[in-house]
């Protein structure tokens, strides 16, 4: 009987050790399918961090550099480019990846524009008569202009590049195998029950130690964690690309970080609440 009960805390202990590692797997993946590699998710952060308006006001500020280098006003920036350009063209760097489009961004209409604003200026306000080498210095100014604001939207394309090619590892993983993880997680949970009851004198305590410590360790791991991590890194001092993208990391790291900690509070809880619940049994059943 020694033998029997040594050999199932052994197994026990085994069982544990993997319902640790399976709980940690299914959220984790779940988490970041859901997340960084949703394009939904990454849709939604765009516009609560107000991506398109940060965007658009340090492209133009980078537009400005540009024309006062060539001692014109900075008037002919100002509104270049819209809000709703930089959301398209964005959007169009997004489905480059995730939906496999061909579509290019179109930056006829800004070049145009410029040139028409440029021009006026010069012969207008500024009452100069073009020479064929100042309409060479111009034509060359608004493609630098022009290839400034297709870089921008490049770089943001870039960073799409990085989360698909994480996203294309993890589509291997389908939704129905995330299920059956979570049905082998449930599994497992079953097995610590019966190789338990099978050790124990209490054959009706289903819920037991084992199930609390996975439970717990998993909890306090991640609260452990996401604690050191923010002490140590502070978010607002990351600075990655431009304004806009560096706000989007922010938002995501911020709301990743939270949703990792309600998970390790949850699962510690229920850890706790399975170790009280088996000392309330098992008194009853010691009466």
């Amino acid at each position: 009987m020694k033998r029997r009960t040594t050999l199932n805390k052994i197994i026990c202990a085994i069982l544990t050790a993997i319902l640790i590692v399976e709980l940690f797997a299914c959220f984790g993946i779940t988490l970041v399918k859901n997340t960084i590699c949703s394009r939904e998710y990454i849709e939604n952060e765009l516009e609560k961090v107000n991506y398109y308006q940060v965007t658009k006001n340090e492209i133009e500020e980078s537009f400005k550099y540009y024309v006062l280098q060539s001692n014109l006003d900075d008037s002919c920036v100002e509104n270049l480019i819209t809000v709703e350009k930089v959301k398209s063209d964005t959007l169009i760097e997004l489905n480059k990846y995730f939906k496999n489009s061909k579509e290019d961004i179109q930056v006829d209409s800004i070049k145009q524009e410029l040139n028409n604003r440029i021009n006026t200026k010069v012969e207008n306000e500024y009452k100069n008569i073009m020479t064929e080498q100042d309409k060479k210095n111009i034509a060359k100014l608004v493609d630098i202009i022009v290839d400034n604001y297709t870089d921008n939207m490049k770089t943001i394309g870039s960073g799409f590049e990085i989360i698909h090619s994480i996203s294309k590892k993890l589509d291997k993983i389908e939704n129905i195998h995330v299920i059956i993880m979570y049905v082998i997680t449930l599994v497992t949970i079953i097995l610590i029950s019966i190789v338990y009851i099978f050790g124990t004198k209490n054959k009706k305590i289903i819920l037991n130690k084992y199930h609390a410590i996975a439970f717990m360790t998993v909890g306090l791991m991640i609260i452990i964690t996401i604690i050191a991590l923010s002490i140590t890194i502070n978010e607002e001092e990351i600075q990655i690309f431009t304004k806009g993208i560096t706000s989007v990391i922010i938002d995501a790291i911020k709301s990743i970080k939270a949703s990792i900690l309600v998970f390790g509070i949850v699962s510690f809880g229920i850890g706790l609440g399975i170790s009280i619940l088996k000392n309330v049994i098992l008194k009853k059943y010691l009466r």
